[in-house]
């Protein structure tokens, strides 16, 4: 597909997920697919440089960018590879066609053996029934796992409307935090929080959401969240500050909307690269 016309959907501009995207995640998003490298199935390399140098968005916005995507299952990037789940579906007429099935083996022959290649593969054996015969090596156990089918992404927007309308009737408390789990032997009395524990709570400080409300499935998204936040160096006190701005400075914070993950991430970004008056009051985690 290298130097062809790319086609965007029309309906794109009215799904949920894609609307709450920062403008700067748009951009980028319809770069990842529009870009002369993108192919049929969405998997082609593209470092990180490349991708600041055509969009002109600074590598801190992108990696954030890429980082939302793949908590949202749409979009994986590791190894200078990028993986766009959905590609495929929206333009293979005929997976299972001989012309498609040789434009597959061909791409998937110019990718080296990259956990990002067998989980595709994996994927779309799953979800197409097709690549049954292509041999792989065995899934390394700290791979990733395989993203969320495409049947599961309406489930995904239910959870997030229902999360608007449990900030809308919560109260703007400090919610309590999650219950510690038993202290291993020789642990100590057990009554300081986990590091996740500490996120977890300044996450439901941060959104207005009481800790007692919450589903099952919205603390599953909490506790993905909370592991995403410290993996990129974030702290409760970032997350908390971030919050109190939201709510405080921002329009969407300040007319009622409860921020979305990538808005949270999007939040912190700006917060890290401006001058600190001072730390927000963190109570217990101070």
């Amino acid at each position: 597909m290298a130097g062809m016309y790319r086609q965007i959907h029309t309906k794109i501009w009215k799904d949920p997920w894609f609307i709450d995207l920062p403008p700067d995640y748009k951009l980028l998003f319809i770069y990842l697919f529009s870009n002369e490298q993108a192919n049929l199935m969405g998997l082609y390399q593209l470092p990180l440089k490349v991708i600041c140098f055509e969009t002109d968005l600074p590598p801190a916005t992108v990696e954030e960018g890429l980082a939302q995507f793949a908590a949202d299952g749409k979009c994986f990037f590791e190894d200078n590879y990028i993986w766009i789940v959905n590609l495929f579906r929206h333009n293979a007429n005929n997976p299972k066609s001989p012309k498609t099935q040789a434009h597959i083996r061909k791409t998937l022959e110019s990718v080296p053996e990259i956990p990002l290649k067998v989980r595709l593969i994996a994927y779309y054996r799953k979800t197409w029934g097709i690549l049954e015969g292509y041999d792989t090596p065995s899934i390394p156990d700290d791979t990733p796992p395989i993203p969320i089918p495409q049947e599961q992404e309406q489930e995904q927007e239910q959870e997030q409307e229902q999360d608007k309308r449990l900030a809308a009737t919560a109260a703007p408390v400090q919610p309590e935090p999650v219950p510690a789990p038993p202290p291993p032997p020789g642990n100590g009395n057990g009554k300081q929080p986990t590091e996740h524990q500490a996120m977890f709570t300044a996450i439901c400080d941060a959104m207005r959401f009481d800790g007692k409300l919450l589903t099952e499935k919205q603390r599953g998204r909490l506790n993905r969240l909370s592991k995403r936040l410290r993996d990129t160096g974030k702290t409760p006190r970032d997350v908390i500050g971030a919050g109190q701005w939201w709510w405080k400075e921002d329009w969407r914070g300040k007319k009622g909307d409860t921020p979305t993950d990538g808005q949270l991430f999007e939040v912190l970004g700006k917060l890290a690269q401006a001058p600190q008056v001072g730390p927000p009051e963190l109570g217990q985690y101070q």
